[in-house]
């Protein structure tokens, strides 16, 4: 009965100090400022990484990509309400984070985590919301996030779907 309870402790210790890896791919934070008048900035904060794979991230975002659009960048949208894509104004993205550049790639080496954060500058123009609008709020969806896992000489190319994708948005900003 005292080796159980010493082995439960050891166990429970373990589970406790030991930090454990395991799939990462979430997103941390997101946030919508209003710099002046015209001009707004979004960021999405988000993690990846794996145990027993390498990983490599894109560096650059295009607007108007969608899930399932083969494009090496990150995709997103601009959203009136938080649902109904805009076509107006102008996007500018990327994404920027510590980890190593690879190839044109963010290089996560398996059993690490690195963080990523979607950034994009929103040019609106004087005519971007509607003047009969009694309200207009704006945010930032992102809608495709390629990832490549690396496995020895196996290399597997992914992405987030829709559903997964869902969280990653963010705040609107009030622009009437």
């Amino acid at each position: 009965m005292q080796k159980f309870k010493i082995s439960l402790l050891i166990l429970l210790l373990a589970i406790i100090v030991v930090p454990s890896v395991s799939s990462a791919y979430f997103t941390t934070a997101q946030s919508a400022i209003k710099l002046n008048e015209d001009t707004l900035l979004y960021t999405v904060t988000f993690k990846f990484g794996f145990p027993s794979s390498d990983l490599r991230m894109p560096i650059g975002a295009v607007r108007g990509l969608q899930f399932g659009d083969a494009s090496p960048y990150v995709g997103y949208t601009l959203l009136k309400d938080s649902e109904t894509a805009v076509a107006s104004g102008t996007a500018a993205g990327l994404v920027l984070s510590k980890a190593k550049i690879v190839d044109n790639e963010y290089f996560v080496p398996k059993g690490e985590v690195g963080t990523f954060t979607l950034v994009a500058l929103v040019k609106v123009t004087d005519d971007f919301v509607p003047t009969d609008a009694k309200d207009y709020d704006l945010s930032i969806q992102v809608t495709s996030l390629p990832f490549t896992m690396i496995k020895g000489k196996s290399v597997v190319k992914a992405q987030l779907n829709p559903s997964e994708l869902q969280y990653y948005i963010t705040p609107e900003l009030d622009l009437k």
